[in-house]
């Protein structure tokens, strides 16, 4: 008997939290900037560093011209900062891969399920395999406060995928 699938991506509402005060759960500016500075952490590892600002302003410029100057370059200024950030290059790195599809079976507490997803980016490094998940249109929640609960589940759930190819 097949087991039901389990989409963390869709089924655990990924990314679709407000950027803004004031903007809804599906704000077109709030998905807007979340699909292009995710667009950008997906497109600009591959591009030299010194080339990375021009390409990140062109693609944005393109895919959203009627967007202010000022919420382009925040865009871009977002993604390159989390490219420049030294805590995160190795899942940028040469060892890294983008939007990698995983699926497998996994136990949970209320039993065996099927699990589809995407990871956002992989690094399999030679002592360890580290996975993001993007959520580029919400808000971090505070310092002191844990993430949002789905997110967790998100993530342990490719964790638990990745185990058994990655021991």
């Amino acid at each position: 008997e097949p087991l039901p699938p389990i989409r963390p991506s869709g089924a655990l509402g990924a990314a679709d939290r407000a950027a803004r005060p004031g903007d809804g759960p599906f704000a077109p500016a709030a998905r807007l900037r979340g699909t292009l500075v995710h667009a950008l952490l997906e497109r600009l590892p591959g591009i030299p560093d010194e080339r990375r600002g021009d390409a990140a302003r062109a693609y944005v410029a393109t895919r959203a011209p009627r967007a202010a100057p000022e919420e382009r370059d925040a865009m871009v200024r977002a993604a390159l900062g989390v490219l420049e950030d030294a805590a995160l290059r190795p899942l940028f790195g040469p060892a890294s891969r983008a939007e990698v599809p995983i699926a497998g079976r996994v136990e949970t507490a209320a039993g065996p399920a099927a699990v589809l997803g995407q990871i956002d980016r992989l690094a399999v490094l030679d002592d360890a395999v580290l996975l993001a998940d993007f959520k580029t249109t919400m808000r971090p929640p505070p310092a002191d406060e844990p993430a949002p609960a789905a997110y967790v589940a998100q993530l342990a759930l490719y964790r638990a995928l990745l185990r058994d190819i990655y021991p």
